[in-house]
């Protein structure tokens, strides 16, 4: 669910950007900037899941190991 998430975070402001250059007549200008803006959110949101995901699967590394040393 968290990567559908991210891939709106990315689509959005662009659609956003696109129907606000068409109501104002700037074709590529708020286009470019909502692009710009979802490209940066997108990675951000991205690069948080990611080391939210790759610290809990160390956790679980850890306790594994630990299991293993008591046996």
């Amino acid at each position: 669910m968290q990567i559908v998430g991210i891939a709106m975070e990315l689509v959005i402001p662009s659609i956003a950007g696109f129907y606000l250059d068409r109501r104002v007549g700037t074709l590529p200008l708020f286009t470019l900037l909502g692009t710009a803006l979802g490209i940066a959110v997108g990675t951000m949101s991205f690069v948080q899941f990611f080391y939210k995901n790759l610290s809990q699967s160390s956790r679980d590394n850890r306790r594994e190991l630990d299991r293993s040393d008591r046996r």
